[in-house]
């Protein structure tokens, strides 16, 4: 949804994008600067080509939860990054559900110390994720 949401927007198509699932629904508001979409899509491009060379030490759920406010002491956000990613007793959280991320990444930890191009876990969630989160966190109802 969201690189279908970037590409209209980068081919001058101005558009409100929805996911409606059982559990809830997204909304992607139609407010995105043709000049914006491209970058994000050259990110993601790049991040992508990237990836075909060395997994990139990150992962979506666990990049959402490093999203914390900025009052947030660094502990609070450790503990709700290691909720995400290792999951507790009754929720495997991210690295369980995925072969590729228990290969590569077993630990919370061993994601944060991982390192491609130079770029660690923060850098790769705020270039990949963060204008994904921004966009579904927008104030106001899509048009």
């Amino acid at each position: 949804l969201w690189v279908r949401h970037l590409a209209a927007h980068a081919g001058g198509v101005s558009l409100s994008s929805y996911l409606i699932g059982i559990d809830g629904q997204i909304a992607l508001p139609a407010m995105i600067p043709r000049e914006k979409a491209l970058a994000h899509l050259e990110r993601l491009v790049e991040a992508y080509e990237t990836g075909l060379s060395a997994p990139l030490p990150v992962s979506p759920k666990t990049a959402f939860a490093s999203f914390v406010k900025p009052d947030t002491s660094p502990e609070t956000r450790l503990k709700a990054l290691r909720v995400a990613y290792e999951g507790t007793f009754q929720f495997p959280g991210e690295v369980g559900r995925s072969p590729y991320l228990r290969r590569t990444y077993p630990t919370l930890d061993a994601l944060l110390e991982g390192s491609v191009q130079h770029l660690g876990f923060d850098a790769w969630a705020e270039q990949l994720y963060r204008p994904l989160h921004d966009a579904i966190h927008t104030q106001g109802d899509p048009k």
